[in-house]
């Protein structure tokens, strides 16, 4: 309770005291009353700081959850990054090992060879795609902490945008590296079969 609420109460009981005619109070009496307002501010207290601490710790507990849901989401996007820089990476050096191979035996015919120099083609953009997603991936982190650090300066950004168009970004440029990987190995299939 605070002490202005405190000193208005004590002066109105005090009055009220006086209007009946009482002009003498009794400090036990006195020191009763104020051990009584002293007793229930102690337990509006006490019952505040347990609801501070019990929302605290919910707030802890969501706050834990969605650092971790974060940490999931981003290590799902670098392992499919990595994943798509791996397959492309692969199968690129697995047809020049093919080439190589060929040319070595003198079996090189110009249709397969063209055939598989269009899906080693598609394979190194697949490649060039997915390097290029991880460095947007970069990018759009760095514009998400550009946006964490104003919203805590409580400064007016655009950052959050940038982050989300740099986060599609990627995404598209992953994509088309899987689909890169698809398309080149369709094309490697039909140059052999052909």
């Amino acid at each position: 309770m605070e002490v202005s609420v405190l000193v208005d109460e004590l002066s109105g009981a005090l009055k009220e005291l006086v209007d009946k005619g009482q002009e003498n109070v009794p400090i036990k009496n006195l020191q009763k009353y104020l051990d009584e307002v002293s007793k229930e501010d102690t337990i509006d207290e006490s019952q505040a700081i347990k609801h501070f601490e019990e929302n605290m710790e919910v707030f802890k507990a969501n706050n834990a959850i969605a650092i971790e849901s974060f940490r999931s989401t981003v290590e799902a996007g670098l392992s499919a990054l990595k994943s798509a820089l791996i397959i492309n990476g692969a199968a690129a050096i697995a047809l020049l090992a093919f080439i190589g191979n060929l040319s070595r035996n003198g079996d090189v015919n110009n249709g397969v060879l063209s055939g598989i120099g269009y899906a080693l083609m598609i394979f190194v953009l697949g490649t060039g795609f997915a390097g290029t997603a991880t460095g947007v991936r970069y990018l759009s982190q760095h514009s998400y902490d550009n946006a964490l650090n104003d919203d805590i300066a409580e400064k007016k950004s655009c950052w959050k945008n940038v982050g989300h168009g740099f986060n599609i970004v990627s995404i598209f440029l992953a994509l088309l590296s899987f689909a890169s990987f698809f398309y080149g190995g369709w094309l490697a299939y039909q140059a052999l079969i052909n």
